[in-house]
């Protein structure tokens, strides 16, 4: 996966024989999502914007240690809305035909009872494939990649602390075991959480 100009000029030095790649691209579309995990957005830090993206993917085809197999993208994380994606497809696809397209990942999840509940998997999943096709990115030969790890996995634990004290003033302070040092993502992104008591958590 290659994200800009200088990393393509390193790979084709450093590749002997045809090294495959994919170049990273960002469609100008945006997620109603965190800024800070918003990647999709003209001024993303990640990938080619679409300006760039064709004199990258002209500059890796003249570099005999290097094969284009294809474009990736990825426009954000925690997106509870489908229709960005469908945005992404249809940009990306405008840079031409390849046989793998891998349109990163995304899909939210709900963290706690006030968020809105994602679209189902399935959905999510449907959503690209019938994008992909309609912009002619399916049928023989084609590889469709996408990257659903959070959606796959966030449900899958908890997080367990111990209360060690409680403290009243103006507000009700609990301290327990562990904090930013496990999970930074409140602090970076303004990440809400549920807290449930453990041995009373039939009751939540």
């Amino acid at each position: 996966m290659v994200d800009n100009f200088d990393e393509i000029e390193r790979l084709g030095r450093l590749s002997k024989n045809a090294q495959d790649v994919l170049i990273r691209v960002t469609p100008d579309v945006r997620g109603e999502t965190h800024e800070k995990i918003s990647t999709g957005q003209a001024d993303s830090k990640f990938g080619f914007s679409m300006g760039d993206a064709p004199a990258a993917i002209e500059r890796i085809r003249s570099i005999e240690g290097l094969a284009l197999r294809g474009l990736h993208a990825h426009i954000g994380s925690q997106l509870l809305e489908l229709e960005p994606f469908r945005r992404e497809v249809a940009e990306i696809a405008t840079l031409g035909d390849y046989p793998v397209w891998d349109l990163g990942g995304g899909l939210g999840v709900a963290y706690t009872e006030e968020q809105a509940s994602p679209p189902a998997i399935e959905e999510y999943v449907g959503t690209l494939v019938r994008a992909a096709r309609e912009h002619g990115m399916g049928g023989s030969g084609k590889r469709l990649l996408i990257e659903p790890g959070r959606a796959l996995v966030a449900n899958a634990g908890v997080t367990l602390y111990t209360v060690e004290s409680v403290k009243r003033n103006v507000s009700t302070w609990v301290a327990v075991d562990g904090g930013m040092s496990d999970n930074l993502r409140p602090m970076l992104y303004g990440a809400a959480y549920e807290a449930h008591v453990a041995d009373r958590s039939s009751a939540a």
